[in-house]
């Protein structure tokens, strides 16, 4: 166990995803550590490393931006007014024994705002995307409150407004566009729709045939 805690330890030390190329390993490429680790390395150890990533999302994300930033740990301690030990200590801690106000600090040194939401452990996407909507929906009305009566702000929030709402169409298109139905509708050449008298659209699957009149034979008497 404790072989394997420092081999973790040694693997979290290594650059950004955005950062490096696939690693190889006899010919095998790899997007990531914890890729290379389940497909080479036994279960149990793999979970073991999972584990360990999922205990320090926070602080590896502190990294990450860091690393993006071109700031070295001596510099981000400088801002924090702290040695470089506690940065590193940082960067490597479980997320829950993280202190908030280092977080608050780390953040600020590297020029980052901190925010926070709190949201029902029962939410799924969709509740969050209606959250995020939400707050867009609330950040549009800080724009009009500071545009006020000033017209150049005005027509420039309206300019935003408008190229944003096309981005978000597009996104959503985009994204219904990936349904398996979608693709389905995508793949076939031929698409046929009708109109029933009223404007309505009519279903292919529940229209009835329509059989001609039989005039019935009188016998001959």
């Amino acid at each position: 166990m404790a072989k394997n805690t420092k081999m973790i330890q040694e693997n979290m030390t290594e650059q950004p995803k955005a950062e490096r190329p696939p690693m190889e390993i006899v010919g095998r490429a790899f997007a990531s550590v914890a890729d290379m680790v389940r497909n080479t390395c036994d279960s149990e150890f793999a979970d073991e490393f999972d584990e360990h990533l999922a205990e320090r999302r926070l602080s590896k994300i502190m990294t990450v931006i860091r690393c993006g930033k071109v700031q070295t740990q001596a510099a981000v301690a400088e801002k924090m007014g702290c040695g470089q030990a506690k940065v590193s200590k940082m960067e490597r801690t479980v997320d829950r024994e993280l202190n908030f106000g280092d977080i608050v600090d780390y953040s600020r040194a590297l020029g980052q705002a901190l925010h926070m939401a709190f949201m029902p452990a029962s939410g799924n996407s969709v509740d969050h995307i209606r959250f995020h909507m939400n707050l867009i929906k609330h950040e549009l009305k800080r724009l009009v409150t500071l545009a006020g009566d000033d017209r150049t702000i005005g027509n420039g929030v309206e300019a935003y407004a408008i190229e944003n709402l096309e981005k978000y169409v597009s996104m959503i298109d985009d994204t219904i566009n990936k349904l398996p139905h979608r693709m389905q509708q995508a793949r076939s050449s031929l698409c046929v729709e009708a109109q029933g008298e009223g404007g309505q659209r009519l279903s292919f699957g529940t229209q009835k045939r329509v059989r001609k009149a039989t005039r019935k034979h009188t016998p001959a008497s």
